[in-house]
């Protein structure tokens, strides 16, 4: 979690132009990393199994579970609404009026055709389907919107 975490943060520095991005994540990253590991190391030793046990038991172990792969669905999720850009540029006229699809879609969700993406992926890679062919169908349907003027 720390890392995507320190990712998010780099890679929002480093898009910018920002020199402090790789060493931020670094610093965001490994201090804390180094410390848990250590600290965590000796704990272990110390509390054994017995602690783990007890913390299966009364169902803390179960609630840090979940907790954490709560927060990695929502930073993962921020991450795509931040970091996935996809605007069309459709533009006609109707019946005199001047349409816009992108004024549209942004009223009905800002964001929505990236997370339809996002989710299109995902639904892809839960049926098996290879990362390159995800990858490959994305860049051809980029080419294919664009050569139509959607996007």
């Amino acid at each position: 979690m720390l890392r995507i975490i320190a990712t998010g943060i780099a890679i929002g520095l480093a898009s910018q132009g920002n020199p402090l991005g790789p060493l931020l994540f670094l610093l965001i990253y490994n201090i804390p990393s180094y410390l848990l590991r250590y600290y965590g190391g000796v704990m272990g030793y110390r509390l054994g199994s017995k602690y783990i046990a007890e913390a299966t038991q009364s169902g803390l172990l179960s609630c840090i579970t979940k907790a954490s792969a709560m927060m990695g669905l929502m930073m993962v999720g921020a991450m795509s609404a931040s970091m996935v850009k996809f605007t069309t540029t459709f533009k006609t006229t109707i019946a005199g009026q001047p349409f816009v699809l992108q004024e549209i879609l942004d009223k009905i969700c800002v964001g929505l055709i990236p997370l339809l993406l996002v989710l299109g992926c995902l639904k892809l890679l839960n049926k098996k389907v290879s990362p390159n062919k995800v990858l490959i169908m994305l860049i051809v349907f980029g080419f294919a919107a664009a050569g139509v003027g959607v996007i």
